[in-house]
């Protein structure tokens, strides 16, 4: 029904990062209506009808881009998913070692305002000899 697509070398114009919906509207509150199994699902508000504005997707939280568990949470909640006992755990588990490489990565495009950061909280930062350069290309909006 959605896709999340990442093309590290992107054309102009498109983002890099980016979300394809392919359902239909009626296809969403279909499956938010009764969950991919047809049973009904617990509806926060029992008489409201499910539409597609309802569904939350999943943006990676405060930073980074959606890791396939945050997708796999949303669908979970969404859609009302059946799950097996220490799901949520597994989800977080593998959520923070997703935003864990993320955020080394967002370090190693901009080593220079890493440093000014923890210089800001009070570390003591001693670049290299050779201090690499913060990639700005890679910091592009798109």
């Amino acid at each position: 029904m959605f896709r999340y697509e990442y093309v590290r070398e992107f054309q102009p114009g498109v983002p890099c990062a980016h979300l394809h919906v392919h359902g239909h509207r009626d296809e969403f509150a279909f499956v938010m209506q009764d969950g991919p199994s047809g049973r009904p699902r617990a509806r926060k508000r029992r008489h409201e009808v499910p539409r597609l504005a309802k569904f939350h997707f999943p943006l990676g939280g405060h930073r980074f881009r959606p890791c396939v568990e945050d997708v796999l949470q949303a669908v979970v909640e969404e859609f009302s998913v059946d799950t097996v006992d220490g799901w949520r755990m597994a989800v977080d588990e593998g959520r923070e070692e997703w935003r864990k490489l993320q955020l080394l990565a967002a370090v190693r495009d901009a080593p220079g305002i890493a440093a000014q950061a923890l210089e800001e909280l009070h570390y003591k930062v001693v670049p290299p000899d050779s201090a690499p350069a913060d990639n700005q290309s890679r910091m592009r909006a798109y």
